[in-house]
C-alpha cells in the first residue's frame, strides 16, 4: 500500500509510566487528540503476537460524540496520572486478547492521535515484561468484498509486534502483510468500544 497520510507523518515512541511504549504521530499541542490505550489479555499477553492498528478519521463532531460502548480508558488512573490530555481531547480504549488483533480506532479530522499498549487492569502480569515493537508501517489501499466485489480503501496502518514466549517479529511482519482490513466486522469477530473496534483476525470468515 503507498501514500502514507498520517497528520505530519512523523512517528514518535513516547516512554510511559505503567504502560507499553506509545506511539503517535509527531503531536500538534494545537490539535485535538485522541489518546488510546490497547489493554492486552491472554493469550496475546504472555504468548505475544500481532497487533494491526489502523487509525481512522472520522467528522470533529461524529468525534465529539460518545458511541454508547464500553471504554475501559476512562478509569485507568495509571494512563490518567502518567499522560494527561487537554480539555478538548478523547481518552479511548479498547481490549484484544487474539494472537493476531486488528484494532482501528476514531481520531479527529485535522486532529492527531497516540496509542499504547497495556496489560488488562488487574491481569498479574508485570509491566516491565510487556514489550513492543513496531514492524511495519502501510500506507493507502483498497480491499474488495470477495461476494460483493465492493471495493473500500484501506489504511494507513501500523503492524506491532507483541513479544512473548510463541511468536515471533517475523510471524508479525507476515501477519501484517497477509491479513486483509476491509469489511472488518463482516470478515472478523470483533467487539465494538467507543471509538474503538477490537477484532480477533486469527480466522477470516470469507478465507476459513
Amino acid at each position: 500500500m503507498r501514500n502514507l497520510r498520517y497528520p505530519m507523518a512523523i512517528l514518535l515512541p513516547i516512554l510511559l509510566a505503567g504502560s507499553s511504549y506509545s506511539y503517535a504521530v509527531a503531536e500538534d499541542k494545537k490539535k485535538m487528540l485522541s489518546d488510546v490505550t490497547i489493554y492486552l489479555k491472554p493469550p496475546i499477553l504472555g504468548r505475544g503476537g500481532t497487533v494491526i492498528v489502523l487509525p481512522k478519521q472520522v467528522s470533529t463532531e461524529d468525534w465529539r460524540q460518545s458511541t454508547g460502548f464500553e471504554n475501559p480508558a476512562l478509569n485507568d488512573q495509571r494512563v490518567s496520572s502518567a499522560k494527561p490530555i487537554g480539555d478538548a481531547d478523547r481518552r479511548l480504549g479498547a481490549v484484544a486478547s487474539d494472537v493476531v488483533s486488528i484494532v482501528q480506532f476514531d481520531y479527529p479530522e485535522d486532529g492527531t492521535f497516540r496509542f499504547r499498549f497495556a496489560p488488562f487492569p488487574g491481569a498479574d502480569y508485570p509491566m516491565e515484561k510487556l514489550g513492543t515493537k513496531q514492524v511495519s508501517i502501510g500506507g493507502v489501499g483498497q480491499d474488495m468484498h470477495p461476494a460483493s466485489h465492493e471495493i473500500v480503501n484501506v489504511g494507513p496502518l501500523q503492524v506491532m509486534h507483541i513479544l512473548g514466549t510463541d511468536h515471533s517479529e517475523e510471524e508479525s511482519r507476515i501477519a501484517g502483510s497477509a491479513k486483509r482490513i476491509g469489511f472488518l466486522t463482516e470478515r472478523y469477530s470483533c467487539v465494538k468500544f467507543d471509538h474503538v473496534l477490537s477484532c480477533s483476525a486469527s480466522k477470516d470468515r470469507f478465507h476459513d
